[in-house]
This record gives C-alpha cells, structure tokens and sequence, in this order.
C-alpha cells in the first residue's frame, strides 16, 4: 500500500519507511513526545530519537508539524484517531490502532 502512495505522492520507493519508523511516524504525528514513544513501543528513547533522524532524513523534512502533514496525507494516522492528549496513559488505545496498519 505504501509503494502505491509513494507513486501516487511522486516520492521515490528508496524514500519508504520501514514498518517501526511508521509506527514511531504515527505516534509523533498524534503528538507523543520521544519518551512516550519510547514507552509504548518499549524501545529507549534513543532509539526514538534515531528513528526519527532517519523519518526525516529520507522525508526530507524539518519538523514534526511537517511529518503530520505527511502521516494525514499518506494515511498513517486519519483526523478521526483520538488524541494523544487524551489517550496518555492508556497504551492500548493507540497501539492497537496503528498496529494495523
């Protein structure tokens, strides 16, 4: 589905990103800090911190705003999620959401 929203996008196949920077992409564009994603994937918050280097570095984008744009427009999240303002501290409400996709 991804490489059909790439050709649709006119982004590059080399650009996709993986299955975890997708997951980590959702939760940051739903507005989870590092450490939050960190504990929801149970992953350091290093990790987040490279996983979103990377996410930036093959989207060629600057900010998180930017990769919320990207995430609506390319459905890794949709305007109808709930909020991660007010899903904090329930970690099932969004891990089963994005581990669908």
């Amino acid at each position: 589905m991804q490489t059909a929203l790439a050709a649709q996008f006119g982004e590059p196949p080399d650009k996709q990103l993986t299955a975890r920077e997708r997951e980590v992409a959702a939760y940051v564009s739903l507005g989870l800090r590092n450490g939050e994603v960190a504990k929801r994937l149970r992953i350091t918050e290093g990790t987040v911190k490279t996983h979103m280097n990377n996410i930036f570095h093959k989207l060629t984008i600057r900010d998180r705003v930017e990769l919320a744009l990207y995430a609506l427009r390319v459905g890794l999240i949709t305007v109808h999620e709930p909020s991660a303002l007010a899903t904090r501290g329930r970690a099932s409400a969004l891990s089963s959401g994005i581990a669908a996709r």
